[in-house]
């Protein structure tokens, strides 16, 4: 009962510290340059984002604790932000939601805007770009004599006809005769499948833009963990071991929530963990030969599935918390010493006892730019209940990770 009530307190303070420091949590300002129309250079930090507007304006500082400055897309060129890729500043007609409708055939609205897209696909005929809205739109730019930037139109009304669309665009680009045409018609305005495209309109001649979001990333690492295991016949019955103070070894991947639109608030992937360490399981007999020496060696492997939540974002690092599921595989195997010591394995199994778990974990992230700090503490685990014995494990750990 007394682990219930510190188990439902440390998830609600952890629910707190969430819904206030998040309050409080600042844009996230990364490393890049603007190159402005004049030919100057700005170097500095960079804050852009489509879902918080202002919708074609930039803000910069040139310092991390200097104060904003607001750069409008009709006086930059073109900007590079760490994480995020390249963008460029172009004039083009958008199409507005607003539109009118003669019969059964619909016109679309067109705004003249300066606007900030990014760069997905570079081609010597054709350059793809991407407006980051919650609902993407695509835009082309025609690379021979005016470079005029085109957006790739998507609206589907019911009942109508819309005057053009994103696949008669593309169409007339192909000749009649080639095949590929049949792709186009049946084409999803998806960016992975634009991509392709525009790789095929340049004659493969057109590489695709890594840009991939800097929390998009692999991580090996190790660290000290404290575990605290228990074995037994039965669930009811288990014995408390040794505490283990010892080194483990992980590897992982992480990403910004890529669901429903996506964010980088959340970030999601998983983690593999492996520890080995030695613990005493108390004899009956405490006078017993094995008292003071190891009993059993450990080994653990697991497989966690990382969330979290960003509660601090600043310049140089990012501070989660979140929860982490997991699901393990522990064996208990008799040290050479104690496997003949009759105090012992009157009350347990004389052999190898191994199990399968699953639990969580509550963890705390603290994000640098190369490297990531991870603690995490057991929140709840199941017991395995193996016919050959039982197994119960709960840990607190300290991982040190490097990221690239």
């Amino acid at each position: 009962m007394k682990n219930t009530i510190m188990k439902w307190k440390l998830t609600l303070v952890l629910v707190l510290m969430v819904s206030v420091v998040s309050m409080y949590g600042q844009p996230s300002f990364k490393r890049g340059y603007v190159v402005l129309k004049n030919a100057d250079t700005l170097r500095g930090f960079i804050y852009f984002n489509y879902y918080k507007g202002p919708l074609f304006d930039v803000r910069f500082r040139r310092r991390a604790e200097a104060a904003d400055s607001n750069l409008k897309s009709d006086d930059i060129c073109f900007l590079w932000i760490k994480g995020q890729g390249k963008f460029i500043s172009a004039p083009t007609l958008l199409v507005s939601n607003d539109f009118h409708a003669e019969g059964e055939v619909v016109y679309l609205n067109y705004v003249p805007v300066m606007v900030i897209l990014k760069e997905l696909v570079k081609g010597a005929n054709y350059s793809l770009y991407k407006m980051e809205t919650r609902n993407p739109r695509y835009f082309i730019r025609y690379e021979e004599g005016l470079r005029n930037v085109e957006q790739l139109i998507n609206i589907e009304i019911p009942g109508y006809e819309v005057v053009q669309n994103f696949r008669k665009q593309l169409s007339t680009l192909i000749p009649v005769e080639d095949s590929y045409r049949q792709v186009i018609d049946e084409l999803p305005y998806d960016e992975d499948e634009l991509k392709k495209v525009f790789c095929y309109l340049n004659k493969g001649d057109s590489p695709i833009v890594k840009s991939n979001s800097q929390l998009r990333r692999w991580n090996v690492g190790a660290g000290g963990i404290v575990l605290y295991s228990y074995m037994g016949v039965r669930s009811v019955s288990t014995e408390k071991l040794s505490p283990i103070l010892g080194i483990s070894l992980s590897a992982g991947y992480t990403t910004p929530w890529p669901f429903f639109g996506g964010t980088e608030r959340l970030i999601t992937g998983f983690n593999s963990m492996q520890f080995f360490g030695k613990a005493r399981y108390p004899p009956i007999n405490q006078h017993s030969d094995s008292s003071s020496g190891k009993t059993h060696n450990i080994y653990i492997s697991s497989l966690s599935f990382i969330l979290s939540y960003r509660i601090l974002d600043k310049f140089n690092y990012r501070l989660y918390t979140g929860v982490e599921p997991y699901i393990q595989v522990a064996v208990f195997s008799p040290t050479k010493s104690s496997i003949n010591d009759r105090e012992i394995w009157d009350h347990i199994p004389r052999r190898t006892v191994s199990g399968t778990m699953i639990g969580g974990n509550v963890i705390v992230r603290f994000e640098l730019p190369r490297a990531s700090v991870v603690g995490s503490g057991t929140l709840v685990n199941g017991s395995s209940l193996e016919s050959s014995g039982t197994i119960q494990l709960r840990k607190w750990s300290m991982m040190f990770l490097y990221n690239f």
